[in-house]
């Protein structure tokens, strides 16, 4: 499967999120959880993730739940998201943006996605 990113996905979210946590390691293993998260919906996208339910992102655009650390605590919800679609016609994943969930604040990330310009 091809992978496109949004420019802002390294221009913006990565470096956000870096400075969010801190510290190279966290950030690090952050990378690691998201490596994967990718690759989980590129083996079976049709299975991963689920559809957004709210405009303006729903419903061309999925979300993939993750954890932003290897081995979260017992019954930790994931903090993170990763937001996408698929196209398998052309078969290829379209990465829109990544962060942390974080609901009715600013920096939530569907609140930095929603003005975002599709690809």
């Amino acid at each position: 499967m091809n992978r496109v990113d949004h420019q802002y996905f390294f221009d913006v979210d990565l470096p956000r999120i870096e400075g969010e946590f801190g510290d190279d390691m966290v950030f690090d293993e952050f990378l690691d959880c998201l490596d994967k998260a990718v690759h989980e919906i590129m083996k079976d996208p049709a299975n991963e993730g689920a559809s957004l339910t709210r405009p303006p992102l729903a419903p061309t655009y999925r979300k993939k739940k993750f954890h932003s650390m290897r081995r979260p605590p017992q019954g930790k919800k994931a903090d993170m998201r990763l937001v996408y679609r698929c196209d398998i016609a052309t078969n290829t994943l379209y990465v829109f943006g990544v962060g942390k969930r974080q609901p009715y604040k600013v920096d939530d990330i569907y609140e930095i996605l929603n003005p975002r310009t599709p690809i």
